[in-house]
């Protein structure tokens, strides 16, 4: 659904901005976070600065206010249990952008570090990198009838997250990540990678967002390998291997879709950004020493080549 609206002044951009961090940082431990309808338009107008090239073309500017208010028109004053997933198209179309071929990154049980290795999508892009999850990554949000408008507030007493489907099939927030989790899947294309916890006691599972509305929307007609990337933190206690049988499942998964897939134990790039906050522990220590071996023989190369030149020049000189 393009819209066209030209971007708004300075002023209002510090303002909302600035205001969407501080509510949506807010101490409240129950119901909808603060201010709800200002952080989600704060961080799309955030997300045109830092993304442009993604969401402003000659065909297209996202309208922040509009697509703002297609947002919470999704569940507003709808039963807090019986939100359709369905309800959220018309928001998935307004924050629809181009995502780069081998550039799609899934993920379960890695939430904290996977978006520190994506780097806002510069590295891979994950749900939460797109325009359609960054407006909504870690916010509360339900329907309350109760409330002018419908929109849950930070009172609302009964305010469901994604996490209470065991009672509340649902609710606006499982609903809204069951559909842009399928959305996203479906807009994958080439090589796809898909990172998993090692330490976790299911590294996979079928009853999980990956499993449920991510492997089964995958088009294998455009995503030609998936590679499948167990990660763990230096130190802790490991799983699931390649070997595992939640790996084995989603490999079967995958192939039974006629994607072709790779397992890798520590991807060697992962371990790098890993290692970062664990420098000292000796799986750590290991790569860095691998790594400083592989400097050392390549400066070597390097001094040799620049030795050989120098002699040879000197040779045409007094020859």
């Amino acid at each position: 659904m393009p819209v066209v609206t030209s971007f708004p002044s300075l002023t209002s951009f510090f303002f909302l901005t600035s205001f969407s961090m501080a509510l949506a940082t807010s101490c409240s431990d129950h119901g909808a976070t603060e201010g709800l309808k200002y952080v989600v338009q704060g961080r799309c107008i955030d997300y045109k600065r830092v993304n442009p090239e993604a969401v402003c073309n000659e065909q297209r500017d996202v309208n922040c206010t509009q697509v703002t208010e297609v947002f919470l028109t999704a569940f507003a004053g709808q039963p807090p249990c019986n939100v359709t997933v369905n309800r959220y198209d018309a928001y998935l179309a307004a924050t629809r952008h181009e995502i780069p071929v081998d550039k799609s990154l899934f993920w379960h049980g890695v939430y904290g570090f996977v978006h520190k290795y994506s780097q806002k999508g510069a590295r891979k892009v994950t749900l939460e990198d797109t325009l359609t999850g960054n407006m909504i990554d870690g916010l509360t949000f339900c329907s309350d009838p109760g409330v002018e408008g419908g929109v849950g507030v930070p009172e609302t007493e009964f305010c469901p997250s994604f996490e209470q489907t065991h009672n509340c099939t649902w609710n606006a927030e499982a609903s809204f990540w069951s559909a842009a989790s399928r959305n996203f899947a479906s807009r994958a294309r080439g090589v796809i990678a898909i990172m998993l916890n090692a330490s976790a006691a299911e590294a996979y599972s079928n009853e999980s967002y990956l499993g449920r509305w991510e492997v089964p929307n995958l088009a294998s007609n455009v995503v030609t390998r998936a590679d499948i990337w167990l990660v763990h933190v230096p130190g802790d206690v490991i799983r699931e291997t390649c070997a595992s049988s939640s790996i084995k499942q989603l490999e079967s998964s995958l192939s039974a879709k006629g994607i072709p897939s790779t397992c890798t134990e520590n991807p060697r790039d992962v371990l790098w950004f890993l290692c970062w906050d664990h420098k000292d522990h000796p799986e750590c220590q290991a790569l860095a020493t691998s790594g400083t071996a592989s400097h050392t023989s390549g400066s070597a190369v390097e001094r040799s080549f620049v030795m050989i030149v120098t002699v040879t020049l000197m040779l045409l000189l007094f020859v």
